[in-house]
């Protein structure tokens, strides 16, 4: 890890290991680096924990070890255990890295980063400090550059420049940026972009309601969510509905021939691994390929990996396209989504879908028309029955997702600042 220019990490050391074992004291040695101590039950970790992006620990089959795995999916944080870390790839959370490619990577749009000559901007999008590169990050680049006013993406721990418009990557930044910049939030117009809900208790449902009552839309990525919140005490006037987007470019469509079963999202237990596991045992006939990282953190991975109708697949998001064309059905099956983008961008592909009732599955399917929806407590049987549905079905899927292009999701976040 120190061999990775621009990486910045802590190490949180107990003491009562350095007690029961003295050899680990070398380790700390050769780290070079200062650590933090603790003894008996680890403080709370929460506050700490949402700054990171990646956490190394010893065994994650301990106690302490499956609480830090579960306190860490809380905030979609990866873990990751000391075996693998040896041979991992950390430079993916440099920040010198981020800040390379950042000046050399040209924006998705026509219209690059700018101030204006006051110091100033139109635009200010707040992501969260460690997600440079990330999907959020993304999405913000995608906004900015395709309208031609000025516009910065920025760290939520950087005080803002002035800005006419605050557009956060995710709810809980606001909150972060209450308590640090109010004068800021008060002198600009707030924007907020809702993907999905984390653990909720009655105390966190009021502090949203109170953010979201003072931002100038709640934008929610699905109409399920919106509803929510409505009910819930938000304004109707202030929630509105933005769905995802996907490049037509260059996620092509392609014709249907015997391809397999694709499956694209990183690891989650709310990517519901274990129905996952079941219906490509229950349907030896057909292949899946599952596209996206971390899966070797899976409990049966083994088990999945074993499977002869099976292949996984850790990619480039460049050749996510390629791969994608090689799916004729597409297969979302998590409990919890905010979207997610990989099933517009499969649609784009002329995938057929089939996917749980989560996210904005509802907003883009047409069950038996471009694609299938499951419940959350669909069997087995179910799901393997609609894929077989779906092999079926001769829809022209990419024709009913055309309209979800970067271009269009600009313009209507832009449109409502007017």
């Amino acid at each position: 890890m120190n061999g990775t220019p621009g990486l910045d990490y802590e190490m949180l050391v107990s003491m009562d290991l350095l007690e029961a074992n003295p050899r680990f004291a070398s380790a700390l040695h050769a780290a070079r680096c200062l650590p933090r101590f603790f003894s008996g039950k680890l403080p709370s970790f929460d506050g700490e924990l949402e700054q990171c992006s990646c956490v190394v620990i010893g065994n994650c089959g301990t106690k302490f070890g499956k609480a830090m795995v579960d306190l860490a999916s809380k905030f979609d944080v990866e873990v990751v255990e000391f075996r693998e870390a040896l041979n991992r790839d950390f430079s993916i959370y440099s920040t010198q890295e981020a800040v390379d490619e950042g000046t050399t990577r040209a924006p998705p749009g026509p219209h690059p980063p700018r101030m204006n000559l006051d110091g100033s901007v139109d635009w200010a999008f707040v992501i969260h400090s460690n997600a440079r590169g990330w999907i959020l990050d993304a999405i913000c680049q995608e906004i900015g550059s395709r309208q031609p006013a000025s516009w910065q993406v920025i760290g939520h721990r950087t005080r803002p420049p002035p800005a006419k418009n605050l557009f956060f990557s995710h709810f809980t930044l606001l909150d972060s940026f209450d308590i640090r910049f109010p004068e800021e939030i008060a002198a600009s117009k707030i924007f907020l972009w809702y993907t999905h809900p984390r653990e909720e208790t009655p105390a966190s449902i009021a502090r949203s309601l109170d953010l979201f009552g003072r931002a100038t839309r709640v934008i929610f990525t699905s109409e399920t969510n919106r509803a929510v919140w409505i009910e819930r005490g938000l304004p109707p006037e202030r929630a509105t509905v933005v769905l995802g987007a996907a490049d037509p470019q260059l996620f092509l469509g392609h014709n249907r021939d015997n391809g397999c079963v694709g499956m694209s999202s990183s690891f989650y237990e709310r990517k519901n691994p274990d129905l996952m596991l079941e219906v490509i045992k229950a349907l030896p006939h057909r292949q899946f390929t599952l596209l996206g990282r971390n899966w070797k953190r899976y409990a049966r991975f083994e088990e999945l990996q074993a499977l002869p109708n099976f292949t996984y697949l850790s990619a480039p998001y460049r050749d996510y396209p390629r791969i994608y064309g090689t799916f004729d059905v597409f297969l979302s099956i998590s409990s919890l989504e905010g979207g997610p983008i990989p099933l517009i961008e499969a649609m784009m592909c002329n995938a057929v879908p089939v996917a749980s009732n989560t996210g904005f599955a509802h907003d883009l399917i047409t069950p038996g028309q471009n694609g299938f929806i499951f419940d959350h407590d669909a069997s087995v049987e179910m799901v393997a029955d609609l894929i077989e549905k779906a092999f079926a079905l001769p829809t022209d899927v990419r024709s009913t997702v055309e309209p979800y292009d970067w271009d269009r999701f600009s313009a209507k976040i832009v449109e409502l600042a007017q």
